[in-house]
């Protein structure tokens, strides 16, 4: 029942952000998020720079291929091939953007990682700590962005730094096991026994994580990678519309916009977009704007197909070595 009320909650977020940008009556009801004029996009999209598109699309693919990378140094000594998990990846991608709700993929990912293996707490601890830390990426290009956009309205500033310092806080009680006992005994009441084994289990599991540094540095590097190449492409995508947007513009306000885009919705979509027209219309135009969000968006759908046609072609990518 909560699942499904969630759903709801998604579907409606995206929808309303999504009717308050191209709808008619977008203009009465919020001035805030201006009518986007969709007629004028076959022109936009005819009068784009097709190689820097290219070039744009090309970073993206990358970008999944380190992704892929970052979940291979997470699995730690845990003998998977880096094929299996390239692959589990596009289909995740799939998942992500084709089931109603943003943790669909990580499911799928989850299933056919453990399928007919030992040390299923390990492996799927790994996928959530590759979230983990790619959040950990995302959020801290965010909060140092936040120190460089002085005119960014409060609620922002603060949804952003209470996220990033919450994340910190996770990473306090999971590095620091006094702590972490303590913080335990007032959620549940009492001392981790029986009835809190599986919870004390994947604390441990992920206290164990953090005793690597070197694995943690090595996939946060590959992880803050993988967000310089979607920055690259947003750039790449702006010089194809003739927009001419510094560079600097896009460090700043894309990883707000993957913040904002945490907001429950369909995968972002709708927050997504508005977050583009927040930051990007004064200085490209909202049709550009929103032309730029789609394009962003498009990337995705392309990785995603890949991720399927990976998933309906067959049993042998189940292989797993």
């Amino acid at each position: 029942m909560k699942r499904s009320v969630f759903t709801v909650v998604r579907v409606v977020v995206s929808s309303l952000f999504i009717f308050l940008m191209v709808a008619p009556a977008a203009k009465i009801i919020s001035p805030v998020f201006p009518l986007v004029d969709i007629s004028g996009f076959p022109e936009i999209i005819r009068n784009t720079g097709k190689g820097f598109l290219l070039l744009a699309a090309v970073f993206s693919l990358i970008s999944a291929v380190m992704i892929a990378w970052r979940w291979k140094i997470v699995t730690l000594n845990n003998k998977l091939s880096f094929p299996f998990l390239l692959r589990l990846t596009f289909i995740g991608m799939f998942f992500n953007n084709f089931l109603p709700t943003g943790a669909g993929g990580d499911v799928i990912k989850g299933y056919y990682l453990l399928k007919g293996r030992e040390k299923k707490l390990d492996l799927g601890i790994s996928i959530l700590m590759d979230r983990l830390i790619g959040t950990i990426s995302i959020m801290t290009m965010g909060f140092v962005a936040v120190l460089f956009f002085p005119h960014l309205p409060k609620p922002a500033v603060h949804m952003i730094t209470v996220i990033y310092l919450a994340i910190l806080f996770l990473l306090l009680l999971a590095a620091w096991p006094g702590l972490g006992k303590v913080f335990g005994k007032i959620i549940f009441f009492h001392t981790w026994g029986k009835s809190t084994e599986s919870v004390r289990r994947f604390y441990y599991k992920l206290h164990n994580y953090l005793q690597n540094p070197s694995f943690l540095l090595q996939a946060l590097l590959v992880s803050f990678g993988c967000q310089l190449l979607i920055i690259g492409a947003n750039y790449l995508i702006a010089l194809s519309l003739k927009a001419p947007v510094p560079l600097s513009s896009f460090f700043v306000s894309i990883p707000l916009i993957w913040a904002f885009a945490a907001v429950p919705s369909l995968g972002g979509l709708g927050v997504r977009e508005g977050g583009y027209l927040f930051f990007f219309q004064g200085q490209m135009g909202r049709e550009n704007a929103f032309a730029l969000s789609l394009i962003i968006f498009g990337f995705s759908i392309l990785n995603s197909i890949i991720g399927g046609l990976i998933y309906l072609g067959g049993g042998q990518w189940q292989k797993k070595n």
